[in-house]
């Protein structure tokens, strides 16, 4: 054991001022200091001054997340960062109707839905989806042409006799350098089929190329990425591409993907999408994770869902699209089919789960062949209107798409959030998804001499026996995060015991006396300290000993001690420091951060009548202590810490805050909904149905039980609230 003398400060005492030091200059000097520190000022520079220009640029290089982050620094860095401001529209989905021409196109993100009648697609089937446009083909007729649901454009292409597996186009059939491309992929005769043409042309052109494999078996649809058209052979594992200029056909031999991840390939969906230059597959079994891979040097290299950085696949029978950066779906697969609530069944790589969590039995519940994915032109709602009435197209917020509305609902409080939560359906809805109430601690109370202990629930008022034989001649000393602190007097052995999974964690032995002991987190955490105090009040001297689990051994500083020392409050661990607060002086005393022999003495003086015959309660909550006083049915009185000085709070102020206190810790909550603004006892009321509580807002104890002394309010001996897990139950079935 080390014993070190060291003095400790009877108070703090903030430095003078300044204007307390120095002799006041004259107006002359004060002038000349003035305009120098102006021209300082002016000199000094700043990055809220670089040129729009130069401004626009930066941000232009930045991602969403970094342009939105770079904006909440400056009104100038703000401007710049919403002009160039880039945010990706999500597609559409759209849903076709097997027999008639009643069509619906849904806005997955706001929950809006219109119908469109369309009898231009009637008797024909989809083979493509691009920019808003269809590729459609009735196979009676074998006319092909593209359609455009929002303009209702229709484009004619030469009729195809030719049987085709795959079609696609490069560009917007307005656009001139639009080229459909469509394979037939013959295993008998091992040749492939590729057809070519374009709008305005009068027949199509096709090449015959050899198909030196012998399994070809096509899984994903085309995509035009750089002057080619690419598709993958699942079959051989290989990436092919054609060029429509040059009708050359290419195949890629290192694009294969490593078969120990790829088992099974014949029952994985594989979908190609390519987005800024880059081309990505993705393969998926139903309910398994979906596996992304990237082509980097005409290799395909696998990603992990933190190289994703912002990637969302929307995936349909028809196509697949890529998005990057759209905030609500970040790191997302969206698939065409739509579940509960109105929303699209999709998997989240950054919860490793499917929204919603069903089981699927085949991909074609997952991508149905009557819906696919389809990009809104900018002014869609100026087409729509065409069809749907006016009222339809108002903006409200109750439109705001849900995960936006879940962003703003979590920074509000809770009574905030319960009140946005009353506006509507889908604000009631997005409120409830993010809102976060604290949970309550649970009533542990235990016997003298017995090993049972009984664990109560006060809400729900339900109770548990638990047999801890470990416990047996044992007391509490300190309870906080779930943890027992305990003490065998008899062999002076110290331990951390939790009820709920049974552990238990020693420490050194303890043959110092302590008044008070307290710990700072759970003995499993780096960074748990336990401190223990003993006031020496004839040899006016404060000794502290720390410890930690895993310690051979404890450390013992010795502090003088100017005034007289009654503890009254347990220990309080709070920014890196245990804080008790005493009588005699009416101190709060700081006795020990992580440096050992950084210790003082706060005087905080509190008027307040008859304190001894008055219960001290010290808690914490959000960085700030608290300093509750009971005594029998008189009114709590409730102080918060100012700076240097208690601040009595009035009965309005405790602005939804609940104190749970006993001999052993008392904790603090916010904002539980049945018991805001109480304080509540250990003692139980009639029938065991509620803990006696005190309410600043009606000004009454509840139940009404008299006058009752703080040992009746706080039994010592036989109760305390232990904080349980979110699995409690688990641990108690």
């Amino acid at each position: 054991m080390n014993i070190n003398m060291q003095p400790a400060l009877s108070h703090q005492t903030p430095p003078p001022s300044p204007a307390m030091t120095s002799p006041s200059p004259s107006s002359s000097t004060v002038s000349s200091k003035r305009s120098k520190t102006k021209r300082e000022e002016a000199l000094k520079p700043s990055f809220a001054d670089l040129p729009s220009s130069l401004m626009e640029i930066i941000m232009s290089r930045l991602v969403l997340k970094d342009n939105i982050c770079a904006s909440a620094a400056c009104k100038s860095w703000l401007d710049a960062g919403v002009f160039v401001r880039v945010v990706e529209k999500h597609p559409w989905l759209f849903y076709m109707s097997r027999r008639g021409h009643s069509l619906k196109l849904v806005d997955p993100f706001q929950w809006k839905s219109y119908t469109l009648e369309l009898p231009e697609i009637a008797k024909s089937t989809v083979c493509y989806s691009r920019e808003g446009w269809l590729l459609m083909h009735r196979s009676n007729s074998k006319d092909i042409f593209f359609f455009s649901p929002f303009s209702r454009e229709l484009i004619s292409l030469p009729k195809f006799a030719f049987p085709f597996n795959e079609i696609a186009f490069s560009y917007p059939p307005t656009s001139d350098n639009c080229v459909v491309v469509a394979l037939n992929f013959n295993v008998q005769h091992r040749v492939t089929t590729i057809s070519t043409c374009h709008p305005g042309a009068t027949e199509w052109i096709a090449s015959v190329f050899p198909a030196n494999y012998q399994q070809f078996s096509m899984k994903t649809k085309i995509v035009y990425h750089n002057d080619r058209f690419y598709c993958f052979n699942v079959g051989i594992e290989r990436l092919f591409s054609f060029h429509p200029s040059s009708r050359t056909w290419k195949s890629y031999p290192h694009a294969n993907l490593d078969p120990t991840l790829t088992q099974d390939w014949y029952k994985k969906e594989h979908f190609l999408a390519e987005t800024k230059g880059e081309l990505f597959l993705m393969l998926t079994n139903l309910n398994e994770e979906p596996m992304v891979y990237k082509l980097v040097s005409w290799s395909w290299k696998k990603m992990s869902p933190s190289e994703l950085d912002g990637l969302t696949f929307f995936v349909s029978f028809y196509n697949s699209e890529l998005g990057t950066n759209l905030p609500w779906v970040r790191n997302n697969v969206c698939f065409s089919r739509f579940g509960y609530n109105r929303r699209h069944v999709s998997y989240s790589f950054d919860q490793s789960r499917y929204n919603p969590s069903i089981e699927w039995n085949n991909e074609l519940d997952l991508c149905p062949p009557q819906s696919l994915w389809i990009n809104p032109p900018n002014n869609v709602l100026d087409y729509l209107f065409k069809t749907q009435s006016g009222e339809a197209l108002k903006p409200s917020f109750s439109d705001l798409p849900s995960s936006l509305l879940e962003v703003i609902m979590s920074l509000l409080v809770l009574k905030d959030n319960i009140i946005a939560s009353a506006s509507c359906k889908s604000w009631c809805e997005a409120a409830l998804s993010v809102r976060v109430v604290e949970k309550h601690p649970w009533l542990l109370s235990f016997s003298k001499r017995s090993s049972l202990f009984e664990l109560h629930d006060p809400v729900q008022s339900k109770s548990y026996t638990l047999n801890l034989p470990e416990l047996a001649e044992s007391t509490v000393r300190y309870s906080s995060h779930s943890w027992l602190l305990m003490h065998a007097s008899t062999t002076k052995d110290l331990f951390f015991f939790n009820p709920f999974t049974r552990e238990l964690i020693s420490l050194p032995k303890s043959t110092l006396p302590f008044q008070a002991i307290a710990f700072s987190s759970p003995p499993t955490s780096d960074n748990c300290v336990v401190v223990a105090l003993n006031f020496t009040l004839r040899h006016h001297y404060v000794t502290i000993s720390t410890c930690h689990p895993g310690a051979t051994e404890w450390i013992t500083e010795a502090f003088p001690a100017a005034l007289l020392y009654y503890m009254k409050s347990k220990l309080v661990y709070l920014n890196d420091r245990f804080y008790c607060f005493t009588f005699g002086g009416d101190s709060l005393y700081s006795p020990f951060t992580h440096l050992p022999g950084h210790g003082f003495v706060m005087r905080m003086y509190i008027t307040i009548i008859n304190c001894k015959r008055r219960e001290a309660f010290l808690a914490e909550k959000k960085g700030e202590l608290f300093l509750v006083f009971t005594c029998g049915k008189e009114k709590p009185v409730v102080f918060k810490q100012g700076y240097l000085r208690w601040e009595k709070m009035s009965s309005t102020e405790p602005d939804g805050f609940t104190i749970f206190f006993s001999s052993y810790h008392s904790q603090m909550r916010t904002n539980l909904p049945w018991m805001r603004n109480n304080l509540c006892s250990l003692r139980f009321g009639n029938k065991r149905m509620r803990c006696l509580s005190y309410s600043f807002d009606k000004s009454r104890y509840n139940p009404h039980k008299g006058s009752l002394s703080w040992l009746e309010l706080v039994p010592r001996p036989k109760c305390l609230w232990i904080d349980p897990p979110d699995n409690v139950l688990d641990y108690l079935g």
